[in-house]
């Protein structure tokens, strides 16, 4: 009968069990670190579109409020629309005018 080899007693099959298991091990680590990693950035980038998402709102608020400026200046180069606001603000009148007020009535 042939002498029975155990695997474990055979300083080869050791060492190449104690290499797998090192290998695993720094696999399983690596492979955690990346895991940790992509989580962490998944929920920066998500962040990052949330506030790029809110300047691109207030971008769009401000670009509407220039553009209101740009025709209120518009119009404020405008002559009769100088006379209203100076009537209609101050109560400034033409030659030859009388201005009433009405008590209780809105400006």
């Amino acid at each position: 009968m042939e002498p029975s080899k155990n695997r474990t007693t055979n300083p080869t099959m050791k060492r190449k069990k104690r290499t797998l298991k090192l290998v695993l091990a720094a696999v399983a680590f690596i492979s955690i670190s990346a895991g940790v990693t992509i989580f962490d950035q998944v929920g920066k980038y998500k962040e990052k579109a949330a506030q790029l998402q809110e300047l691109e709102a207030k971008l769009a608020d401000v670009r509407k409020s220039n553009e209101e400026a740009k025709k209120e200046l518009a119009r404020l180069n405008d002559p009769e629309y100088r006379e209203e606001i100076a009537r209609r603000d101050l109560q400034v009148a033409k030659e030859g005018e009388t201005v009433f007020q009405v008590p209780g009535a809105k400006r």
